[in-house]
């Protein structure tokens, strides 16, 4: 089965599609949220507006119990209801989506990365399948280089990067768990840096 991650055109892609037949849609993998529904915004690469009180109706937000499925919530469409989906004993390919973004060239773009912490007795490496997004690596980066060209990449979520290594690695899409392959099987020394809020000044 495959996964398709939906942010904000979510309700486009499900008033235009007939789905006959179960299909995962990763929505809350593009989605902040706040300390109440209100407060609850889509990440940067879509839209970045709150979400409007019809669409709260339509598509509430459904709490995961499980601290790992943080990083990769979802839900299941069938016969036209949106139902929470069990990850522990699923593993599933991903397909990646992003949205037009309005650029220009006179817009100056301030943006903050936050440091994220884990307990000392975890790692950044996913240990399933369905923890691991889609991602990009680069070599020989400092960490400001690094967080630049996760600014300037529309696609960029967050990044991981690795001192002793000098490997910097992106993040696209949708916030993820490092798969063993992109952390370089190394399980220490790997900093994540969360994209937290950006501004447009035109």
């Amino acid at each position: 089965m495959l996964g398709i991650m939906l942010g904000q055109c979510i309700n486009e892609y499900l008033e235009k599609r007939n789905i006959s037949s179960t299909v995962w849609i990763n929505l809350h993998a593009l989605h902040v949220h706040g300390t109440n529904t209100t407060q609850s915004i889509w990440k940067y690469g879509d839209t970045d507006q709150p979400r409007s009180m019809l669409e709260m109706k339509r598509n509430p937000i459904i709490p995961f119990r499980d601290d790992k499925g943080s990083h990769r919530l979802a839900i299941l469409r069938r016969n036209n209801n949106l139902e929470q989906l069990e990850l522990q004993s699923f593993e599933y390919s991903v397909i990646c989506q992003i949205v037009d973004q309005q650029n220009s060239r006179e817009n100056i773009h301030v943006e903050r990365f936050r440091r994220a912490y884990l307990p000392a007795d975890q790692n950044w490496l996913a240990m399933s399948a369905w923890q691991i997004g889609c991602f990009e690596r680069q070599k020989g980066q400092t960490l400001i280089i690094c967080a630049m060209r996760c600014q300037m990449n529309p696609k960029c979520r967050n990044f991981y990067f690795n001192e002793e290594l000098q490997r910097c690695t992106h993040t696209h899409y949708v916030d993820s768990l490092l798969g063993k392959k992109w952390g370089s099987g190394k399980s220490t020394g790997w900093l994540k840096y969360e994209r937290r809020s950006f501004i447009f000044f035109s």
